[in-house]
């Protein structure tokens, strides 16, 4: 069965042979399922630095090392907000902006969707995950759709992401139809299960194994 993953992870680079040895550990780690006792195991990247220096720096220069930008998202953007339409003669609209007077480093970019003759939705964007080669899949978290409120808030990837070119471009995966509700133009929900997979690997300190990323950024 294939595996859902972002479109940054179905582009990116495969390990060197250097790294490749180091998967079948992270396999065992994985099929633990996050138990307390793999995360107590993991004791994180700079415990392995002191005998193994050619290969922690190996790895921190590659992509994959800094594929996660977290916050930092906002240092790729202008003032000038992006902006795209699908749809005619009634488009709709996604528009990423920094909101006014945000310091470029500082705060969360937002992600506006909006749909013909409806009050526009903002959600703010959580993470991005990706590199300059192939652009950056936006992850944003929604705790209501309009009135309604969710009975959880979803990771959800947005439809449109960062090209490399600080372009908005379609997000491989997502459905090619112009969207009529905000439940699909907003962009794809990650499963909890898979969310939880997704933020191992490439999230923020704290939300996989350890107190590190999977990637340091």
């Amino acid at each position: 069965m294939a595996t859902l993953r972002c479109a940054a992870c179905n582009l990116a680079h495969g390990f060197s042979s250097s790294l490749r040895s180091l998967v079948p550990l992270a396999a065992l780690l994985w099929a633990a399922g996050g138990t307390a006792s793999a995360q107590k195991s993991y004791v994180g990247a700079s415990a392995c630095q002191p005998c193994h220096q050619k290969i922690f720096a190996a790895q921190s220069a590659t992509r994959m090392a800094r594929t996660w930008l977290g916050p930092g998202l906002n240092s790729l953007l202008s003032n000038s907000p992006l902006s795209k339409s699908e749809g005619s003669p009634t488009p709709v609209s996604y528009t990423l902006f920094r909101p006014s007077g945000q310091r470029p480093a500082s705060g969360q970019p937002t992600w506006r969707v909006k749909l013909p003759g409806r009050a526009p939705l903002d959600a703010p964007i959580e993470s991005a995950l990706g590199g300059s080669r192939h652009g950056y899949s936006l992850l944003t978290r929604l705790s209501a759709i309009g009135d309604v409120k969710l009975a959880r808030e979803p990771l959800v990837e947005t439809r449109y992401l960062l090209g490399p070119h600080r372009e908005l471009l379609f997000s491989p995966g997502h459905s090619a139809g112009k969207p009529t509700s905000y439940q699909t133009a907003v962009g794809r929900v990650l499963r909890p299960q898979f969310e939880n997979k997704c933020l191992t690997c490439h999230g923020a300190p704290g939300t996989g194994y350890g107190d590190e990323p999977g990637v340091r950024w």
